[in-house]
């Protein structure tokens, strides 16, 4: 019964042994391949940044003779990874490159390319050849892009190429693996060995033997297998460079014409079960010790793997709290079934447990009107462009409510680069939206707060001296309307101008303490009066000043909804500015106002002026200045009083052609 039981336990651990073996080489290959294809993808991610920002001045260089573009200075490339990209002309020739590199490409890289079955957009990584630069091996990631209309011509075709050591598709395994009977290969879909690693030894120059590709399980019907759609694929056996028993496992590069092959001795998981049957013989105590042996370092081994996937597990764990955490989940979209999947998370954060995968059918009439046109939209852009999209929408979450959703999609591809489907992220942004809303109105508020403080003190300081002086002018006129005296009638009319402005400044007072009070006289008026009025004012206050005034309304924005004083009263200190700002010689001030892309009226002011000194500053923030003397209250003044009426106003330019000021209101037109 010993011999039987000790006999049938070894075959059994012996068996799931060589299962654990092959199962853990399985998994460690798929790691492999998905660090592949992120390094790739990259790699193609930095081509596309080089073609879309460089594409023209590429394109330009391709059909020019002079010579390379250096590329240093772009950050995108700045990467070790990259650093010795070149970007060639169809004949070959380099026409950009990332540092130094040579201004010619390996003959034999320039052959292979030559018989490669190249397609627009699509990554070829080439087998190793060596560098003229540094004299060691290298591989390149090569990818043509063709520029329309004219396919044909060649100086429309460039490729981008990227030499990359070996030893990068091979990272994960030297930090991951590490054993000395790991054989790994990067093979091309044409046969061809790109990258091999023994232990964590870098195999330079490698070709696979007939009994190599069997032990790895990748004969002549696996690459049947691969061509008819088999992406992966296992074996056990003995292997033909030592004749060692290993378990193989080869995975195809997801949307890359790689495949990542990887073989690891039995040794590390039987020679515990090989020494207890050659001990049992011994006798019983020896086979019982041996048993005991066994089932320990079975034990051990099969813990180990079970430690590996709890840490498995902890890390899904740990990825699922921190996506709740910034409540962000995973979506996909399939264009062939119309399936839409979403991750836990993201159901979760909707409301709609227990149904990852719905078509996109039914999902959009759902939708909000607005929300399915973006969604449409952003879909359509994708699909059509390969670009990435992002938009903002509205949609339900667990609570029952509404919330702000940040949605990012990008093209999903399939291995021959064609756009099959829609895929991204979406994140719950209602919290950061509410602050920004609430921080814009704690700033809004300090800013209505002093100037509350001002306009009393301006009101108290103020009052009494434009009282004053209104009693003076109305005494004047009085004195010239006495009987016997000569009338002047150019004089009267003077002293009923400095009635009005007086009465004009005392209202200004008035409407800047009403509106911090909140005593809203906002009703529409037209654009043009309150121009005019404060151009009157202007001119009869630089009557030494040559001033032109142009104005250009568009008639759907002729009106605005504001209190005509308080629009006045900016008018007026973006135009004293104007005047200060040309110290000699004529002023001319413009007035465009057009509606903008949100409806609302945009107001342009400009001038001819030097320019704001002090573009590092806030000129809009309390007594901040450009001049010599003043207090820096105008445009803190006609900051406010934009604010208060809903709108926003800003430098939009300035030098030395002049200065530009623009501010936002509301549309008046009916």
């Amino acid at each position: 019964m010993i011999w039987i039981a000790s006999v049938s336990r070894a075959h059994l651990l012996h068996r799931h042994g060589i299962t654990l073996a092959v199962e853990g080489n399985d998994a460690r290959v798929r790691d492999h391949e998905l660090y592949v294809a992120r390094t790739l993808d990259a790699v193609r991610m930095a081509m596309d940044h080089v073609f879309q920002l460089y594409g023209e001045a590429l394109i330009a260089g391709a059909r020019s003779p002079s010579g390379p573009i250096f590329l240093g200075s772009d950050p995108v490339l700045a990467g070790r990874l990259l650093a010795g990209t070149r970007i060639a002309s169809g004949d070959g020739r380099i026409i950009a490159a990332v540092g130094r590199s040579p201004t010619a490409l390996p003959a034999d890289l320039l052959a292979w390319m030559g018989r490669a079955p190249m397609q627009d957009g699509r990554l070829l990584i080439s087998p190793p050849f060596r560098d003229p630069a540094t004299g060691a091996e290298r591989i390149y990631a090569i990818r043509r892009f063709m520029r329309a209309p004219d396919r044909t011509d060649r100086t429309n075709r460039i490729l981008a190429i990227v030499p990359m050591a070996p030893a990068a598709l091979l990272g994960v395994t030297g930090d991951a693996w590490g054993a000395t009977n790991t054989d790994t290969v990067i093979i091309g879909d044409d046969g061809i060995v790109r990258a091999r690693m023994i232990g964590d030894r870098v195999v330079p120059n490698v070709r696979l033997s007939g009994a190599e590709w069997a032990w790895l399980g990748l004969g002549p019907g696996a690459w049947d297998r691969i061509r008819h759609g088999d992406a992966h694929g296992r074996h056990s056996g003995e292997g033909g460079r030592d004749h060692v028993a290993r378990s193989a496992s080869f995975h195809h590069a997801r949307a890359y014409p790689l495949i990542v092959a990887s073989a690891v001795g039995h040794g590390a998981t039987l020679n515990p079960f090989h020494w207890f049957g050659r001990v049992h013989l011994a006798g019983a105590l020896t086979r019982t010790i041996a048993v005991l042996a066994v089932a320990w370092l079975a034990f051990r081994a099969i813990d180990a793997q079970v430690r590996r996937e709890l840490a498995l597990a902890e890390n899904n764990r740990r990825l699922l709290v921190a996506q709740m955490m910034g409540r962000m989940g995973e979506w996909s979209w399939d264009a062939a079934t119309d399936t839409v999947w979403r991750s836990p998370v993201l159901d979760w954060l909707y409301g709609d447990r227990g149904r990852q995968r719905k078509k996109l059918a039914d999902i959009l009439p759902g939708l909000d009107p607005e929300d399915r046109r973006r969604v449409e939209e952003a879909f359509h852009v994708v699909m059509a462009t390969g670009e990435p999209c992002e938009f903002q929408r509205r949609g339900g979450a667990q609570d029952g409510g509404r919330r702000v959703r940040r949605v990012i999609a990008y093209p999903t591809r399939n291995a021959e680069g064609t756009i099959i489907g829609v895929h991204g992220i979406d994140q719950d942004v209602t919290t950061a939206k509410r602050l920004e809303s609430l921080e814009s109105r704690i700033v809004q508020l300090s800013r209505l707060d002093a100037m509350h403080l001002m306009a009393a003190t301006l009101a108290h300081e103020i009052n009494q001296p434009l009282a004053a002086a209104a009693n003076y002018l109305v005494a004047s006129r009085r004195l010239l309307a006495r009987p016997g005296t000569a009338p002047h009638p150019e004089i009267e009319d003077l002293i009923l101008s400095g009635e009005t402005q007086v009465r004009n400044a005392g209202q200004i007072v008035r409407r800047v303490r009403e509106m911090v009070m909140k005593r809203d006289e906002h009703v529409p008026i037209v654009v043009s009066g309150a121009w005019h009025r404060a151009a009157e004012l202007v001119e009869a206050v630089t009557e030494d000043r040559a001033i032109l005034f142009e104005t250009e309304i568009d008639e759907d924005a002729a009106m605005v909804i504001a209190d005509e004083v308080q629009l006045s009263q900016v008018f007026t200190n973006l135009m004293r500015n104007a005047v200060e700002a040309v110290p000699a010689g004529p002023v001319l001030i413009g007035l465009r106002v057009r509606r903008d892309d949100k409806g609302c009226v945009r107001l342009d002011v400009r001038d001819n002026g030097s320019g704001v000194a002090m573009p590092d500053h806030d000129v809009f923030a309390p007594l901040e200045t450009t001049k010599e003397s003043g207090f820096g209250l105008g445009l803190i003044i006609s900051r406010t009083i934009v604010e208060a009426h809903g709108g926003r106003i800003w430098i939009e330019s300035s030098g030395a052609e002049g200065t530009v000021v623009a501010f936002t209101l509301q549309n008046g037109v009916p």
